[in-house]
């Protein structure tokens, strides 16, 4: 039995040909098919990065939000513990009035208790302007 050695060269060259050529068009498909997953993926993180953007955007926002509400919280307590002073200065005027100064009748017009008293109103009402601001700003997500 004689061994061919050209038509078994010839043979193994047409199929190591053939498996280069299926190699290439797998290697082919496979780098078109990580192109396409890379690309997914650099999709999915474009939009994770912009679902992050957005979220510490309304993270800030209600932070803000929230500082803006307790720097408001604190005028109205500021201006709630003036108003105090303001009514015990206002019974002390009353009180010298009719004890020390024994004037007999004292009403909103007295001139000392007048002026105390615009003061308690417009506190007063700057403290109803300031909790309408604090009720009316709407929580943010």
């Amino acid at each position: 039995m004689a061994i061919n050695f050209k038509e078994l060269a010839s043979k193994t060259g047409e199929k190591a040909q053939n498996l280069s050529e299926k190699g290439l068009a797998a290697s082919k498909d496979f780098m078109t098919k990580m192109g396409e997953k890379a690309q997914d993926l650099s999709e999915i993180g474009e939009k994770g990065w912009a679902a992050s953007k957005d979220f510490m955007t309304k993270v800030s926002e209600k932070a803000q939000n929230l500082s803006e509400k307790g720097l408001t919280a604190i005028e109205i307590k500021q201006l709630q513990a003036q108003e105090k002073k303001l009514i015990a200065q206002l019974g002390q005027t009353v009180h010298r009035l009719l004890i020390e100064e024994k004037i007999e009748s004292i009403n909103a017009d007295t001139p000392e208790v007048k002026a105390t008293l615009l003061e308690i109103i417009a506190i007063q009402e700057e403290i109803a302007k300031k909790n309408s601001i604090l009720t009316s700003q709407e929580p943010q997500v």
